[in-house]
Parts: C-alpha cells; sequence; structure tokens
C-alpha cells in the first residue's frame, strides 16, 4: 500500500477522536428577544459573541428573534450588552484590541450567572468609566437599551430571555419608525460583520411542533 495513503488511512480515526472531545468539550444554548404581543412584523437583530455573528432566526408567531450560542462545557459566567453604538479600541500597531463603547453612549449590561440547579442569577452591570471596554465574550445586541425591560427566566439549555417593553410601539413613535430603525441598525454593523467570522451554528424553527432546533453548518 502507498505510505501516503496509509499515513491518512490511519489518521482519519484519530481526528475522529479528536473532534469528539471537541464537541463534548462545548455546550450549545438559547437565547430569545422577546418583543410585544402588538407587533404585527418583528425585526432582525445583529447579535455577537466571541468574535462571530451568531445567526439569529425571527420566530413571528412567538414575536421574538432567537439565536444559538456555542460556549465551553464549563462556562456558567456570561455578559450581555445591549448598545446602538460600538467602537473598536486599536492597539499601537493598529490591530483590533478590543471592543467599546462610543464615547456617550447608552447601554444596558448584565452579568448572567447559571447556578448548579440550572437557573440564573441577574445582575445589572456598569462598564469602566476609564474606556468603556465590553468585557471579553460578551453577548452583545445591536439594539436600543431604552426598549429593555428585564432579563426574566432561563433553563439549562436556555440564557434568560431578554424582554422589551409593551409599549415599544409607542416609544418609537409607530410600529414603521420602529422597523425603520432596526434597518438602520442593521446597516450600521456591516463594518463590524466583516470583522466576525459567521457562526457555525443555525436555528431552524419547527413549526409543527413549536421547537427550535439548533443546526451544526
Amino acid at each position: 500500500m502507498n505510505k501516503s495513503l496509509f499515513r491518512i488511512l490511519l489518521a482519519l480515526p484519530l481526528m475522529g477522536i479528536f473532534t469528539g472531545f471537541a464537541l463534548h468539550d462545548k455546550k450549545t444554548l438559547m437565547g430569545a428577544i422577546q418583543f410585544p404581543k402588538s407587533l404585527s412584523s418583528i425585526p432582525g437583530i445583529r447579535v455577537y459573541c466571541g468574535g462571530q455573528k451568531l445567526t439569529t432566526e425571527i420566530d413571528n408567531e412567538g414575536k421574538k428573534v432567537v439565536f444559538t450560542l456555542s460556549c465551553e462545557r464549563n462556562q456558567s459566567l456570561f455578559y450581555m450588552i445591549i448598545t446602538e453604538q460600538l467602537q473598536l479600541a486599536l492597539a499601537e500597531d493598529n490591530t483590533i484590541n478590543h471592543l467599546k463603547l462610543a464615547a456617550g453612549a447608552s447601554y444596558k449590561l448584565f452579568a448572567v450567572q447559571q447556578r448548579a440547579d440550572h437557573s440564573w442569577l441577574v445582575q445589572e452591570k456598569r462598564l469602566s468609566l476609564t474606556d468603556s471596554r465590553i468585557p471579553d465574550n460578551s453577548i452583545i445586541l445591536c439594539y436600543d437599551p431604552n426598549y429593555v425591560e428585564t432579563l426574566s427566566g432561563g433553563t439549562g439549555l436556555e440564557l434568560p430571555k431578554l424582554v422589551l417593553k409593551d409599549n415599544l410601539i409607542q416609544l418609537a413613535g409607530s410600529e414603521k419608525k420602529l422597523l425603520d430603525h432596526a434597518a438602520e441598525l442593521m446597516l450600521s454593523t456591516l463594518d463590524f460583520d466583516a470583522l466576525h467570522a459567521p457562526s457555525k451554528m443555525a436555528v431552524r424553527q419547527d413549526h409543527r411542533s413549536k421547537t427550535i432546533v439548533a443546526v451544526e453548518l
């Protein structure tokens, strides 16, 4: 047998073993942004985490946007920040050091900690006043923080749900203005999209069973 071919055949089972170990070290969590039932259409929201652009799915029937997050199996602490204004912080050699908030930008920041019983502790936090650095591996939701009501619920497989205010239409002025502004926000994130790799996880709706399924791409 050709020696090169033999090496390849020998390597394939080992690759499978190592891939299995890698998959066992990961877990998948579902996240959701809950809109009020009064909306007829649900806008898209850009979500980033860990250098990736997370795949989102609009659930018009459930009036929510859902996303999937892949993380280390032993990770229990997550940060979730909601803001419209992101900036890049550059190092001396002009490489990207980290993400931060634009000066004076509004935001809401939550630390969510999963307990041993799979319930969640939710605490609102503030960023450093010196550099407004966003914590590494934060879940970043590009949306108006003034629309946020609370974070609630959560299970062993689901992050606490981000619940938006019931009077969202009144705050925006109209549903059309709400949707138009969301579309503008999506366009404003195009530069950041180029810096974030597409997530390898996608979400799919099963309308018959009314469940959301995570699929590895």
